[in-house]
C-alpha cells in the first residue's frame, strides 16, 4: 500500500502582521533548508500588492502551504504584497505532514505545465473576441500612461478590464480594420494598436480616418503622416520597440489630426502620446491609480 500525505486545508484570514509571521517562518542562510521559495521578484510583489489595493484579490482554491516542519513553501510573493499592501486578505492555507511520498518531492508537483494568460481569462471568462490581442493591446497603453511603471508588463486581469474600462470600444475599432485579412500585416504590433486606441479616445474620426489609410496601404502621398510612418515601418520600425511605435504612430497621428505635412518620423519623442494624454487627463489619472504606480 502506497504511503500517502496528509494534508489540511482551511481558509484564513491574512493580516499583514500574519503575513510576516508565515514569512519569517522561511530560514536565513546558506544552508541546504533555506532554498525553499524562489528568489524575490519585486515586480510580482508590486503587481500582487496593486491587486489587492484596488480590491480585486479573491479568495480561490489556489491558496499557499506549509511543509511538514512549518515552512512556508508556497506563497512568498503574496505574503510579501500583503505586507507592501498592508491589506488583509483571505486565503486557502496548506499543511502537510509529509513532504516526500514514494520518491517524489510534493514541491516537484506545482506550478507545472501551462498557466491561464490574462487573454485566457478574457475570453473564458469576460466575452472578449480577440481575447490575446485585447490585452497585449490593453497592456501597451498602460505602459504608454504609465512609461517608468515597468511592472505594468505584467498586467492581471483587474489592471488590464479596468483599462478596457476605458479603451475597449478604441481598441475594437482599430482591430476591426488592422486584423482582416486585406489589411496591410506590418501593422500587427499591440504597440501600435494601443498608440491608435489612446488618440483615438480623443479624435475617433480623424484616427479611423489614418487607420484606413494606413491599413490599404494606397492614396497616400509624400508629406502625409500616414505616408513617413508608412515608410518608417517598413524600414527602421520594422525592429522597433515597444515604446518606439507608440510614440512613432502617435506622432504621425498628432499631425495627421493637425492637418499638418511629415515628411519623415524626426527623434523618438513623446509629443504625440503626450499631446492626446493631455486631453484626457481623467483618464490618465485613473489608469495611473489602478497601476499603482505611487505604491
Amino acid at each position: 500500500m502506497k504511503a500517502k500525505a496528509q494534508m489540511v486545508t482551511r481558509a484564513e484570514t491574512i493580516t499583514p502582521s500574519i503575513a510576516q509571521k508565515y514569512l519569517d517562518t522561511l530560514p536565513e542562510g546558506k544552508d541546504e533548508r533555506a532554498h525553499v521559495q524562489r528568489n524575490v521578484r519585486q515586480s510580482l510583489v508590486q503587481n500582487y500588492a496593486q491587486t489587492m489595493v484596488n480590491g480585486h484579490w479573491r479568495l480561490n482554491h489556489q491558496g499557499i502551504c506549509f511543509d511538514s516542519e512549518g515552512r512556508l513553501t508556497d506563497g512568498q510573493h503574496r505574503m510579501l504584497a500583503v505586507v507592501r499592501s498592508g491589506v488583509t486578505v483571505a486565503m486557502n492555507v496548506t499543511r502537510y505532514d509529509a513532504d516526500i511520498v514514494d520518491g517524489v518531492h510534493i514541491q516537484d508537483t506545482i506550478d507545472r505545465m501551462s498557466t491561464r494568460t490574462v487573454g485566457n481569462q478574457l475570453q473564458m471568462r469576460h466575452g472578449y473576441t480577440h481575447a490575446n490581442a485585447v490585452a497585449a493591446t490593453a497592456s501597451c497603453i498602460g505602459r504608454a500612461i504609465a512609461p517608468h511603471a515597468t511592472y505594468t508588463a505584467k498586467m492581471d486581469v483587474g489592471k488590464t478590464c479596468a483599462i478596457l474600462d476605458i479603451y475597449q470600444d478604441d481598441i475594437y475599432a482599430v482591430l476591426a480594420v488592422l486584423l482582416r485579412k486585406d489589411g496591410v500585416r506590418i501593422w500587427r504590433r499591440s504597440a501600435i494598436y494601443a498608440a491608435l486606441a489612446v488618440c483615438r479616445h480623443v479624435a475617433p474620426a480623424s484616427v479611423d480616418e489614418f487607420v484606413t489609410l494606413i491599413s490599404a496601404g494606397v492614396d497616400m502621398k509624400k508629406g502625409m503622416p500616414a505616408h513617413a510612418l508608412f515608410r518608417w515601418r517598413c524600414n527602421d520600425g520594422m525592429k522597433a520597440t515597444t515604446s518606439a511605435l507608440v510614440n512613432a504612430v502617435s506622432n504621425a497621428v498628432r499631425k495627421h489630426y493637425l492637418g499638418e505635412s511629415m515628411h519623415h518620423l524626426g527623434q523618438n519623442s513623446r509629443a504625440g502620446i503626450d499631446f492626446f494624454l493631455a486631453q484626457q487627463p481623467r483618464n490618465v489619472e485613473k489608469v495611473r491609480k489602478v497601476l499603482g504606480i505611487e505604491l
